[in-house]
């Protein structure tokens, strides 16, 4: 019977030890994780989202992709569709289309700003979120909602030539993370008329100031 207590003891300080070291192994893993996971997450946000040069004539737009959102690129009518494809799951994947501006006007209407300001709330759209601002010098409205499963971030830039759409969505990735991916990549849009009209500026100068010269030369002479 002494005997039996014995080991019967020994085996519960056995058992405690195991369920012990397994606990502080826990905790530490915990502690890691909370000390190191933000720094992991920045970097992989980081290399997630360097930028890749990205330009349609057709679309009339050059932009950098986020790296995370880059993929194949197929063509459809009016625009494009870039898919970053996964092999189990949906992938993130942007939607551009470029379209004339009728009206020729470089400002979205009143009308469609509170429209679109106010569709969230009439259509009880879930998570809708509106903003109005400027994208690299152009009217322009950034749009977040939720599309059946997935979360769509939705800009929308108008010039006097057109009105470019892009819809971005991150899938099944990580949300939080692939949201921000497509708002950096909405912002990055720039309208290719805009660097036309820059060239032209540039190239009339040079003129401007020769006929400047010319005719201050000639008031000096007799």
């Amino acid at each position: 019977m002494l005997r039996r207590s014995i080991h019967n003891l020994s085996s519960n300080w056995k058992l405690s030890i195991i369920i012990g070291c397994a606990g502080v192994a826990l905790l530490l893993t915990q502690l890691l994780y909370l000390k190191y996971n933000p720094v992991y997450q920045e970097m992989r946000f980081h290399d997630l989202s360097v930028g890749v040069p990205y330009e349609d004539f057709d679309l009339g737009i050059r932009m950098e992709i986020a790296d995370g959102l880059y993929g194949e690129i197929e063509t459809i009518p009016g625009g494009v569709r870039i898919r970053n494809n996964r092999l189990w799951r949906i992938g993130p994947s942007i939607l551009i289309t470029s379209r004339p501006n009728p009206d020729r006007s470089d400002t979205f209407s009143p009308t469609l700003i509170a429209k679109w300001q106010t569709r969230g709330v009439y259509e009880e759209i879930p998570e809708y979120a509106f903003a109005h601002l400027e994208i690299n010098n152009h009217d322009a409205v950034l749009i977040r909602m939720l599309q059946g499963r997935n979360m769509h971030m939705m800009g929308r830039i108008i010039s006097e030539e057109r009105i470019v759409e892009i819809d971005c969505t991150p899938g099944q990735e990580d949300e939080i993370t692939y949201m921000k991916l497509c708002d950096q990549t909405i912002r990055s849009v720039k309208m290719m008329e805009d660097e036309e009209e820059t060239e032209d500026v540039m190239e009339f100068q040079p003129a401007t100031a020769r006929i400047a010269t010319e005719t201050e030369g000639g008031g000096e002479s007799p």
